[in-house]
């Protein structure tokens, strides 16, 4: 059967109809070292990446994990709980181990602190962690007075909602000795609107940490590739 490499709900019914071509470990990775990596389709790298004992299981999977998600960064970024069902415990470790990595890369070399200069780089760094992500995020960076990022915090949701509790972001903000404070969400559905919700909580955050004497310097919506500031329409 087409689907007996993934193993999670409701996996069997979207991959029925799918006509596989399952990738050719061997001849990705002799492409990827003749020609560079950039050579390579999306399920072939995954595949590369993946590569084990059973070639033939790892480019069948790759090709299905593409084929169910739809993209590189919902696999990334799907929660590790739900990835181990749909893919099994190895893959699920090798992709968790390839998500460090990227957030480790982001964080700057030699441990050194990102520098949130501007816009497009706060954007980037929040769009690389919630980007395609099947539920919703809550995110809070934590940074010094020159906008350097000491420390961040995340709690998943459901697909249409993530708890924020005001006092633990106080709380942390005053632990990391932060001067400001950025939050950020995502919507799965990509939509682009703010909920009432949304600028409410935003609103509770900025009065809870202007009581430490801490800014929140910017809430931004994360929508697809999009990123949205609250500060920039005027919501926060």
């Amino acid at each position: 059967m087409p689907y007996q490499c993934l193993t999670g709900p409701g996996v069997a019914e979207m991959l029925t109809q799918f006509d596989y071509n399952a990738i050719n470990v061997g001849d990705a990775v002799a492409r990827a070292s003749a020609q560079g990596p950039e050579a390579l389709t999306d399920a072939e790298l995954l595949a590369a990446l993946l590569r084990g004992g059973d070639a033939a299981h790892v480019g069948r999977l790759a090709s299905e994990l593409i084929h169910y998600y739809g993209s590189l960064a919902r696999i990334i970024n799907d929660p590790p709980e739900h990835l181990l069902g749909v893919a099994g415990a190895e893959a699920a470790t090798t992709i968790g181990l390839m998500r460090q990595l990227i957030q480790r890369v982001g964080r700057g070399p030699d441990q050194e602190r990102v520098q949130f200069n501007d816009y497009i780089r706060l954007h980037t760094y929040l769009r690389n962690r919630m980007a395609g992500r099947s539920v919703e995020l809550f995110m809070a960076l934590f940074l010094d007075n020159r906008n350097g990022l000491i420390c961040e915090t995340c709690s998943e949701g459901s697909i249409a909602h993530a708890p924020v509790y005001v006092r633990n972001v106080v709380h942390a903000a005053l632990s990391s000795g932060s001067a400001r404070v950025v939050v950020a969400h995502c919507h799965p559905s990509a939509s682009k609107n703010p909920s009432a919700g949304d600028i409410e909580m935003t609103r509770r955050l900025k009065e809870g940490l202007a009581t430490v004497d801490i800014g929140l310097l910017d809430h931004v919506l994360i929508a697809g590739d999009e990123a949205i500031s609250f500060t920039t329409k005027g919501l926060l």
